[in-house]
């Protein structure tokens, strides 16, 4: 997903796709909002918490504001975003229409990078995007599908391009971004991929942790060895670059 994400159509294709859910979005103004949106509020807080990496608090407050809708429904196809606005909530149309393109770039605008298994590097961003895409009312699913290209459009050629190999070094470029594009389609149209992200995120964070914890130590032995030898790192920021300090990390 990450390599497919840094195609140059494919990212003047989402952008288009973000603008038009932004346009197409409908403004419900209420004179408060109904007890049932209010639980439903509650509920998706509840359901963002779990996958709110990357987002600032601003960014969560206004995703939640904007989107107050049931999330654990899914969106039909070709169904408008839709907004229950109260007094104070949006001071106009253009208003509106700008908090929700927003949020849509605050939720999907923005790559992440390509993780690194072999070191759990930049894995938990990206679970945490697409977890966070599928709970949203399966909404990533809608906006890669229609960035994806005409090629992919039918489901035979989705299931053939599926099983092509993207590293073959003879590939076509554009049959290559295709290819990728594809698979993720296929990924995220299985009925149970939003709790499978949700699922391996609650598994990678542990190891996440782990692997972090692993990472500063051993930039504090890096640092040990310096001093040792008489070299110090005049703008370092490392304060555990003692000896106690380094068996006193390993032993946690």
């Amino acid at each position: 997903m990450a390599n497919a994400f840094r195609g140059t159509l494919f990212r003047q294709r989402l952008d288009n796709v973000l603008a038009s859910f932004a346009r197409s979005a409908v403004r419900h103004e209420v004179a408060s909002l109904p007890p049932s949106t209010e639980q439903e509020v509650a509920s998706n807080t509840l359901l963002l918490r779990e996958c709110s990496l990357g987002l600032t608090e601003d960014q969560v407050a206004l995703t939640l504001q904007m989107l107050n809708t049931d999330w654990c429904q899914p969106l039909e196809h070709g169904e408008p975003l839709r907004h229950y606005c109260e007094p104070g909530c949006c001071a106009s149309a253009r208003d509106f229409r700008k908090r929700m393109r927003l949020v849509l770039d605050g939720l999907f605008a923005h790559l992440f990078a390509c993780p690194l298994l072999y070191r759990w590097k930049n894995f938990d961003e990206a679970c945490t995007f697409v977890a966070r895409g599928m709970v949203i009312r399966g909404l990533l699913k809608h906006i890669w599908g229609l960035c994806k290209q005409d090629a992919a459009d039918s489901l035979e050629d989705l299931v053939a391009l599926q099983a092509l190999d993207e590293d073959n070094p003879d590939m076509n470029p554009s049959l290559r971004q295709q290819i990728r594009v594809a698979k993720v389609m296929g990924l995220l149209s299985e009925p149970d991929a939003a709790a499978r992200f949700l699922k391996t995120l609650l598994v990678s964070r542990p190891l996440t942790s782990f692997m972090d914890k692993m990472s500063f130590l051993e930039t504090c032995r890096s640092r040990f060895r310096l001093r040792m030898r008489g070299l110090q790192l005049p703008h370092s920021k490392c304060t555990h670059s003692t000896l106690d300090d380094i068996v006193g990390l390993a032993l946690l």
